[in-house]
């Protein structure tokens, strides 16, 4: 596909960015016009985006000839990330080559490639967890380049930050973004009478509440029903309530938080008569079983194998999670993608021009359909109008949860195993594990930098 053709494509994705905004979700002022939810103001994506020839423009002469080796969990050359970065190598004269590494491998692989001196020069990481921070460097240190324009991704490279130090970076406008979304059978809403999920959302007024509604509906039919599949602790993260907190130096404590309770406890009602679960069993059948299912926004892309019974219908269709009516929203993010530098890399300083390029969205073929980066067009305005929302929440609890290793995953698990009368119990009872989990993660925060 012809760069002109791309960037025609792409203006018409911000052009539809910029109708949708004055449309959908909530008034510019951040109380949504129907559900009452504080949506926040949203951005213009226009205003975000990056011009990679530009950035390429100003790179050093000295790196044309040069090699960078990209660390990641899939060989790129199976998407279209392989033409984007051929295109960067035509235009910069460097070559990029891969190290694929399975992700469940991907910490303790670097830091053995590390000691050995075989360092990747740019790795893709998920999320900014001590075991990957430990093997980076921070980036501008690293390369010496201003990653202060808008483009750049200040909500990631916040999230990468320990102790004013940032050890990754992404930009606003990229295809490497992971919110958390809920998918849906159209054909099932309308045999149900139910109004479309996403145009509830576009009114504000698409709320758990609402969720709730359609769910208790659906597992009336019979006790073979479950509403819908909820991915990690999202009911909660749409309000930024978390039981653990992090400064940006480090985690601190938060159990009594009353606003989590309350969540948790509603959440956890439902499990009890089938409306909310932990599984995602009965949603991609023939015979439907399961009315929502909850995924990252990989599944809106074309490429995904996610759903893949209900999409070949041509009946799956995502909307962000609901709002809590007279609350400020958070998107909750599945995955906050960063570029990392690690620890000796060979050729640090060409790799922002590497991500300034291959995370461009604007390089990429933003189309639906066979070659086209998203599956319809209902998943694609919704992927975009996502990415115009400011605030972003990312759960903490199960990472300091866990850092002990003594109960991995246990805090994720409490929403359906734990009686609601028991959660603050629940909590007290295990609050060494907090404490012990945060230390341990506190203590290593301050090695960094």
């Amino acid at each position: 596909m012809s760069m002109f053709i791309k960037r025609t494509l792409a203006l018409v994705a911000v052009l539809a960015i910029a109708l949708s905004a004055a449309a959908c979700g909530g008034s510019k002022d951040g109380g949504a016009s129907a559900g009452g939810a504080n949506l926040g103001e949203k951005n213009n994506v226009s205003e975000f985006a990056i011009d990679s020839d530009a950035v390429l423009a100003t790179m050093p002469e000295e790196l044309k000839g040069t090699t960078i080796e990209f660390l990641n969990w899939y060989d790129p050359d199976a998407r279209e990330e392989k033409v984007v970065i051929d295109e960067f190598e035509q235009k910069t004269g460097i070559t990029v080559t891969y190290r694929l590494v399975d992700y469940s491998k991907y910490i303790n692989t670097v830091s053995g490639l590390i000691s050995v001196g075989e360092t990747p020069d740019v790795m893709r990481v998920k999320k900014a967890e001590i075991g990957a921070l430990k093997l980076l460097q921070p980036i501008s240190e690293a390369t010496g380049f201003d990653f202060s324009d808008k483009a750049w991704d200040k909500e990631i490279m916040d999230m990468y930050s320990v102790n004013g130090k940032c050890y990754g970076a992404n930009l606003v406008y990229t295809p490497f973004f992971l919110p958390g979304m809920i998918f849906y059978n159209t054909e099932t809403m309308e045999e149900m009478g139910f109004e479309d999920p996403y145009e509830l959302w576009k009114q504000g007024k698409w709320t758990w509440e609402k969720l709730k509604e359609m769910c208790t509906t659906w597992v009336n039919q019979g006790t073979e029903y479950t509403g819908a599949n909820l991915y990690a602790t999202a009911w909660a993260m749409t309000v930024n309530a978390d039981f653990v907190k992090y400064d940006g130096s480090q985690y601190t404590l938060d159990l009594n938080n009353q606003k989590a309770i309350d969540k948790w406890k509603w959440v956890q009602e439902g499990v009890k008569t089938n409306l909310f679960t932990n599984l995602n069993d009965g949603f991609d059948q023939a015979q439907q079983k399961l009315l929502f299912s909850s995924m990252d926004a990989t599944a809106v892309q074309q490429s995904s194998g996610y759903f893949n019974k209900t999409r070949l219908r041509k009946q799956l269709a995502g909307v962000a999670y609901p709002v809590w009516e007279g609350e400020k929203y958070y998107l909750p993010m599945m995955e906050n993608i960063a570029f990392c530098i690690p620890k000796a890399a060979k050729n640090p300083k060409a790799v922002p021009y590497f991500i300034a390029y291959m995370a461009n969205f604007a390089n990429y073929n933003q189309g639906v359909g066979e070659g086209g980066f998203f599956f319809n067009e209902q998943v694609k305005e919704c992927y975009l109008e996502l990415m115009t929302l400011p605030n972003r929440a990312t759960a903490l609890g199960n990472e300091v949860f866990s850092a002990t290793g003594e109960i991995s995953n246990a805090y994720w698990n409490m929403y359906f195993k734990v009686d609601p009368t028991q959660l603050q119990t629940w909590l007290q009872e295990r609050e060494y594990i907090f404490q012990n989990g945060a230390t341990l993660l506190n203590n290593d925060l301050a090695k960094l930098g």
